[in-house]
Order: structure tokens, then sequence, then C-alpha cells
């Protein structure tokens, strides 16, 4: 059982059959992981063409999503290894760059830089955003906490393994 900090009525429970010494904590993992799968269909869904599929049978279903997730699975790998660098880079703003260098191939070189800049400003003014959302979102969220006499930092927090 778990019950939202935020809101006091609201109580969500899990049923698991794992064994009874498992930890706590990697019970609340679990739990709390299905927001990370369901952001992956997303991403697949919006960016990486997954619902674009218009096929009839589920072998083809089964390669489509096969090709996605592996698409998927490259800007992962991407984003992990320059978000060292840029912790706001997402795997959609990936998706960008190698896009526009595909359009861009068949244009003179004028036109190809004017598009591949055109991406990398794009780029740059998602992350500017982003990061001025999540400053007023963290902001808004630790106020409210704050008011109903919550401190984040007396909180108990589960331990997520890379």
């Amino acid at each position: 059982m778990a019950r939202n900090v935020n809101d006091w009525t609201e109580v969500k429970y899990f049923l698991s059959n794992a064994p009874a010494e498992t930890p706590l904590d990697e019970l609340l993992l679990v739990a709390f992981s299905r927001w990370h799968v369901e952001r992956c269909f997303e991403d697949q869904k919006t960016e990486l063409g997954f619902d674009h599929f218009e096929g009839r049978s589920y072998l083809g279903l089964k390669r489509h999503q096969t090709v996605t997730a592996v698409t998927h699975l490259f800007l992962a790998e991407v984003r992990s290894e320059l978000g060292e660098k840029n912790p706001e880079l997402t795997v959609c703003q990936i998706r960008i760059a190698p896009d526009a260098l595909v359009r861009s191939r068949p244009l003179g070189v004028r036109a190809a830089r004017l598009m591949i800049e055109a991406a990398a400003a794009q780029i740059a003014y998602y992350q500017q955003r982003n990061a001025a959302a999540r400053r007023s979102h963290t902001k808004t969220t630790l106020q409210k906490l704050h008011n109903q006499g919550v401190y984040v930092s007396d909180l108990p927090r589960c331990k997520w393994e890379t």
C-alpha cells in the first residue's frame, strides 16, 4: 500500500507474488516502474512510428514492434552517452538530429546546412523549455509539500539502480 503525500485520500494497493523476504525498496521500485514502461510505448508511438502499423498479421505486428523497439534502444543509448554532458536531452530530441540528416542528404550543401541548423535550434528550444518547466514544477511541488508539513529530505526513498 502506498499513500500519495500530496493527497492523503489517494491510496494505491499493490499485489505481488514475490517471496516474503523481498525488501520493501525492491517492491516499491517495481510497483512504481510502470510510468517508465508507459513512457517507452508513448515515445515509440509518437516519435518512432509504432502507431503507423496497418498490417494484417500478428507476425507483421511483431516485426514492426521489433524495429521500433530497436530504434528506441539506439536512441536511448545515444541519450545515455550524451546525457551526462546535457541532462535535459531527451530521446525525442535525439530523434530530430538523424531525421534532419537523412532528409537533408538529397539537398544541396547550403539547404542541408540550413535544415541541420534548424534542427539544432529546435533541440535547443525544447531543452530550454523543458529545463524551465522542470524547475517550475519542482518549485511548486516542494512548496505544496512544505505547506502540508512534508519535508522531502525526511521521506524514505527507493534506491534506483542503473
